[in-house]
This record gives C-alpha cells, structure tokens and sequence, in this order.
C-alpha cells in the first residue's frame, strides 16, 4: 500500500537562485525539500525554456505548512526610499542595495 504522506509534490519552479533562496527558507521552518532540475541549468541552449528552471518538491503532507511559509514571505509591502543616497528599495529589504544603509522607520 502506498503512503500518501511520503508522496512529492511540486511547489514552485524558477531559476536556481529563487529556489535555493526558498530551499532555505522552507528548510529553517523544518520542511523536507528536494531540489530538481539543477543539473539540466547548463544545458539552457540544448532544451526548451521550461528545462532553464529548478523545482522544489516536497512530501504532500507538508504541502499546507510549506503554502503558509511562501505566501508569508510573497507579502507585498510599500518600497522605501533610502534616506542616504535616495534610492528606491523594495519593502523586505532591510538595508539599501546602493550603498547598504539600513532602514530606519521614518518618524514623521
């Protein structure tokens, strides 16, 4: 008999810097991962578009936990500027990508 809670299911697919950044992520809150795909990234030119990505699949009944843990982290938030050099950031960043100050919380 097959255990449904052992079988893999597909997360997300991207290129190999989003899914090892969401690898990490999902690891850190105790979800298994198994990355695929990462091999066939060299050979970009050879295959169709869809080969260029790797995918993040995980057991089924981790699928719910994993969702939460994605849709936390894809909350979308207002940019801020840098008070240093005036650079636009996006809001989860935590220091400017131009010249690394940190984001202070305006007081105005």
């Amino acid at each position: 008999m097959n255990d449904l809670s052992s079988e893999k299911t597909l997360l997300i697919k991207g290129s190999l810097i989003e899914v090892h950044a969401f690898k990490g992520l999902l690891e850190t809150q105790g979800i298994d991962v198994e990355l695929r795909g990462e091999a066939l990234l060299g050979a970009t030119g050879e295959f169709g578009l869809d080969a260029a990505y790797a995918e993040i699949w995980i057991t089924s009944s981790q699928l719910e936990q994993a969702k939460a843990i994605m849709d936390q982290n894809n909350k979308k938030g207002e940019p801020w500027f840098c008070r240093e050099c005036g650079e636009q950031n996006e809001f989860n960043f935590e220091i400017c990508w131009k010249c690394s100050s940190e984001n202070i919380e305006s007081d105005l």
